[in-house]
Order: C-alpha cells, then structure tokens, then sequence
C-alpha cells in the first residue's frame, strides 16, 4: 500500500536538524526581535538626539582631542561636561522662569474661570464671510 508520506530523509536538511526545528528556532529568533524593539522603543529618540549630537559634534571632539595632546579620556570628559552645560543650562534657566511665573499663570486660569473668556476686538465682525458667525458665536 503506498503512503503520501514524505521518507524521513526528506524533513532534515544536510546538518541533520529537521526543518520544523528550524522553523521553530526562526520563530523565536523573530519574536525575541519584535520583543528587544517593543522595549527599546521608548528609548528611541533619546537616542536619536544622541546621534544628532555625536555626528555634529564629532569634528569638534577630534580637534579638541588634538589640543589635549591625544588624551582622548580628558576629551571625552571635557567635550561631556561642556555638552552638558549647553544643554543643562537653558533647562535651568527655563525653570527657575516658569516658577516664578507660576502664580500669574494662576491668577489667570481663576480669572478666566470666573469670568470666561474677554470679548472678541471689533476687526473680527468685520472678516470677510464668516466674521459675524464668529461674533456671533
């Protein structure tokens, strides 16, 4: 009676793993790498700012490195701190500016709440096609 059965010889490739193996090891290797980006997607465009500024500040880097004599860990630690001051000292700038503005931002929310929104100028009725609409509304 004949079988429709592949022979055994057929299911293995030449390094003696059989191809469900392979196919299972594939799926694996797949899902492992959907998994790695499913995690390191938060992460991305931190780390695309860091490639912004490795590529735009790398010919910097290299004549500094020159200036030190070679010394490419004094470079490094030079070039860090300065990228670190340009960047760190406009958020602190930026910070102390908007605690100190908090209480006016305050002051106006309250002053809004109670008493809506100020009048639309007179130029607005004036618009072309929809100038009443808006006045109106």
């Amino acid at each position: 009676m004949p079988t429709n059965f592949p022979a055994a010889d057929d299911w293995t490739e030449p390094d003696g793993r059989n191809r469900a193996e392979l196919w299972l090891a594939g799926s694996i290797i797949v899902a492992l790498a959907l998994l790695c980006i499913l995690v390191l997607f938060p992460f991305l465009s931190a780390a695309m700012w860091a490639f912004a500024l490795c590529f735009t500040t790398w010919p910097a880097f290299l004549k500094l490195e020159a200036l030190l004599g070679g010394r490419r860990a004094l470079s490094a630690l030079t070039a860090t701190l300065f990228l670190i001051a340009i960047v760190a000292l406009p958020v602190a700038i930026l910070r102390s500016t908007l605690a100190e503005n908090v209480p006016s931002l305050l002051s106006a929310i309250q002053k809004l709440i109670k008493e809506g929104p100020p009048s639309l100028p007179d130029w607005v009725s004036n618009i072309p096609l929809i100038g009443s609409r808006i006045s109106d509304y």
